[in-house]
């Protein structure tokens, strides 16, 4: 039951610390996997709301700093 909980929920693939030290580690696994298709950034539904607003405010800019992440978006709207 509790490998269950924790790959429905995600908990066994969660990282905790600094937006920097959480960028090193997304940086580590999108080289080690060939960088096929980008990564998925989340958080838990069930989490605190100011998990999605570190993201947002800290971890994304980091990448950005970095450039892993996109500054701007191309393309037409629908």
């Amino acid at each position: 039951m509790r490998y269950g909980l924790h790959t429905a929920t995600g908990y066994a693939t969660t990282q905790a610390g600094t937006a920097g030290q959480i960028a090193d580690y997304v940086e580590e696994i999108f080289d080690a996997t060939g960088r096929r298709a980008g990564f998925m950034l989340g958080h838990s539904q069930c989490g605190p709301r100011d998990q999605l607003q570190s993201i947002v405010e800290l971890l994304v800019p980091e990448l950005q700093r970095r450039g892993r992440f996109r500054t701007a978006y191309t393309g037409h709207l629908a």
